[in-house]
């Protein structure tokens, strides 16, 4: 690395170090769902009783040394199942984040790269999927196909690419006529290599920021299929079957409504201002006047 690069890649970190602390939202979500990751990751190792396990006897118990956050109605442990049902909304969110914007980096970036035709024809067809109602047709998918966490994950992710395809191509078409796509295609590179070397990395910051929020966007459609009952299936816990099992015990015991709420409300907020600070920081004219 050159002594000009080393420069300009310290004074990249420095303006996000600051731009990180000055905003406090960001700063604070941040920590929240960095402990939220590590305790859902961990859980293995932290010695929490079975989250499956029932005790009908100890129905709605309080919360006690033994069981921190109290137990539901079927006598399990509130806390052990919010933290293996964070581990499961996380999962589902990362990973229909991730496939959403590999599907929707490959179609952008060919109906940008190629135009004429091939962009018609592609962004005709990504209207047409954006004019479907996405809910109803991740309700119509889950009911002929299960709510398994890899079809919940799969219908996600492909009900959601055409907005980010959408973002893709706009950066694309702004960048394949500058100079150093020019000379990449003088110098004999494939239009395989022009699109995914040159092209798409060029997208990169908006694409970290789509990801970020695509997560938050996920984790509350899957609450949402899962509230209705066709989005993960009992006794697999998630957040969002633990408010569908909460809410017919509301006036006997509302905080188990709360627990699972207030992660969701919490999670979602910080990754919407995680991404909120990641587009300052990645792009020059959002974080220019501060």
């Amino acid at each position: 690395m050159t002594a000009a690069a080393a420069r300009q890649d310290n004074r990249f970190w420095r303006k996000a170090l600051r731009l990180w602390w000055r905003n406090r939202v960001a700063l604070l979500g941040s920590l929240w769902l960095v402990l939220v990751v590590v305790v859902v990751v961990s859980a293995p190792w932290l010695g929490l009783s079975d989250p499956n396990k029932l005790n009908m006897r100890n129905a709605f118990a309080p919360p006690s040394a033994e069981h921190w956050l109290g137990t539901d109605e079927n006598g399990r442990d509130v806390f052990a199942r919010l933290v293996v049902g964070g581990r499961v909304s996380l999962a589902v969110g990362f990973a229909a984040a991730l496939i959403t914007v590999l599907v929707a980096s490959v179609v952008g970036v060919v109906a940008g790269y190629y135009g004429g035709v091939v962009d018609q024809v592609v962004m005709r067809a990504t209207d047409g999927f954006m004019a479907i109602p996405t809910f109803f047709l991740l309700l119509i998918i889950v009911a002929i196909w299960g709510s398994s966490p890899t079809v919940l994950v799969l219908a996600l992710a492909l009900t959601r690419w055409m907005g980010v395809a959408r973002l893709v191509r706009s950066e694309v078409l702004r960048y394949k006529q500058m100079e150093f796509i020019t000379a990449a295609e003088a110098v004999g590179n494939t239009r395989f290599r022009l699109m995914f070397k040159h092209l798409l990395p060029q997208a990169a910051p908006s694409l970290i920021v789509a990801t970020s929020l695509q997560v938050g966007v996920v984790m509350l459609v899957e609450a949402g299929l899962s509230f209705l009952g066709l989005g993960i299936l009992p006794p697999l816990a998630s957040w969002g079957n633990m408010l569908t099992s909460a809410q017919h015990y509301m006036w006997i015991a509302p905080r188990l409504a709360v627990y699972p709420g207030l992660m969701i409300l919490l999670t979602v907020l910080s990754l919407n201002a995680i991404g909120d600070l990641l587009r300052d920081v990645l792009d020059p004219r959002q974080g220019a006047g501060r």
